[in-house]
Order: C-alpha cells, then sequence, then structure tokens
C-alpha cells in the first residue's frame, strides 16, 4: 500500500486535493473514495502463500543464525577457560594448508583437556 501511494499518479492526486489554510492535507471523506487495484482473489492467495513460505524460511535461518552464534560463544568460553584446546589434526599435522609453511594454516581439531587439578596433582 505505501508503494502503491506513493507512486507518481497517487502524489500528483494527493498534490491536487490538499485542502487547508495553515496545514494543507487532504480530508478523510476524499481518501476514502481512493480506488487501489487489487490483483484477483487466486492471485492474492498465491502471494500470500509465497510471502508465508519466505516468511517461514526466513524464521528458520535466523533460528539456525541463533544456533551458531550460540555454538559459537560456547566454544570462544571453552577455549578461553582452557577446558576446550585446539591441537593439529594427527592426519594433517605435516600437511599444511595454504601458506606453504610447516605449521603454519595446518588443519585444526578440538580435544578436550585435563582437568587442571588432575595437572597439577600429576606433575
Amino acid at each position: 500500500m505505501v508503494y502503491l501511494l506513493k507512486e507518481e499518479r497517487y502524489q500528483a492526486w494527493f498534490a491536487n486535493n490538499k485542502k487547508g489554510t495553515t496545514i494543507k492535507g487532504v480530508p478523510r471523506q476524499e481518501l476514502v473514495g481512493i480506488k487501489i487495484p487489487l490483483p484477483p482473489l487466486p492471485e492474492q492467495q498465491e502471494i500470500a502463500r509465497i510471502l508465508r513460505a519466505v516468511d517461514e524460511r526466513i524464521q528458520a535461518e535466523e533460528a539456525y543464525a541463533r544456533a551458531l552464534d550460540d555454538l559459537f560463544k560456547s566454544l570462544l568460553s571453552e577455549l578461553m577457560t582452557g577446558r576446550l584446546r585446539v591441537a593439529p589434526d594427527s592426519a594433517t599435522e605435516t600437511e599444511p594448508v595454504g601458506t606453504g609453511q610447516p605449521g603454519v594454516g595446518a588443519r585444526y581439531r578440538l580435544a578436550p583437556t585435563t582437568s587442571t587439578t588432575e595437572e597439577t596433582k600429576g606433575g
């Protein structure tokens, strides 16, 4: 509706039908008489069906993004507190990716650490 009323022909109609001395505007009675073209009902229903599907997809994508964000925050917390460490993946440890320098850009895997109390007692 907003886009329709922004069309040049409607803007021209508003400009030509303004009334008032201090604040110009279009009286409500005249606004009620504006004819707004609508597509046939089956087409409206199809548009509504498509828009519902798009809304559902947007909601699913937003939920997925929130889940990824939660996972990221969780992993970041685990890494920053030392409960989880990043270790080179044994299968690719000698095969660095991209840089051509040993150990730089190698693939890594997440490895749980032993608790700090076990490390303290053992060593």
